[in-house]
């Protein structure tokens, strides 16, 4: 069973709020979440998502509002408000993505755009996987997942340059980043 007809998968509601972003941006989006949640094993049916494809002035206002950084950045993700009520329909959260800064990355990483694409829509959707769960961070053994799942979606630059060895672990390299 293919992603798009796995009825374990959240359904995923994308706005596209930047005409920067092409037509196939929310196809990629969508692919790359439902196989990020095929990957996870669990059953997201009655459950939803957001994902808002913007450009870096957007997400720059989100990212100071709500992190306190005023800069851009390539993703953001918000964990669903709590919700009065005993909603048949639960939300996982919403997730921001900037195209400027995602363009950037992938140019400098050497990676086609949609396979970044697909990286960063994951990685927020596992960091709302983190808050949905109240894990503290993402468990150790998501990092694989970043590189096994979406082989088959023919993204197997996803997770490291064309240029760079096998054995990548994005996690690492996204700690080292910040540090």
């Amino acid at each position: 069973m293919n992603a798009a007809e796995n009825i374990r998968a959240p359904a995923i509601d994308v706005v596209v709020e930047s005409a920067l972003w092409d037509a196939q941006a929310d196809a990629t989006v969508r692919r790359a979440i439902e196989e990020a949640a095929t990957a996870l094993g669990a059953d997201f049916r009655n459950h939803t998502l957001a994902v808002l494809l913007t450009d870096d002035a957007a997400v720059r206002r989100l990212n100071a509002q709500w992190r306190g950084i005023d800069k851009p950045t390539n993703v953001l993700s918000f964990p669903p408000a709590e919700m009065p009520g005993d909603a048949t329909v639960k939300s996982l959260g919403d997730i921001a993505i900037a195209h400027e800064t995602t363009a950037r990355e992938a140019e400098t990483e050497d990676k086609p755009f949609a396979h970044h694409l697909s990286h960063l829509a994951a990685h927020g959707f596992l960091h709302l996987m983190a808050s949905f769960t109240r894990m503290p961070a993402p468990p150790r053994r998501w990092s694989s997942l970043s590189a096994s799942s979406w082989r088959a979606s023919a993204c197997p630059t996803l997770t490291r340059p064309r240029a760079q060895q096998p054995g990548s672990d994005i996690h690492a390299r996204h700690r080292r980043a910040k540090s």
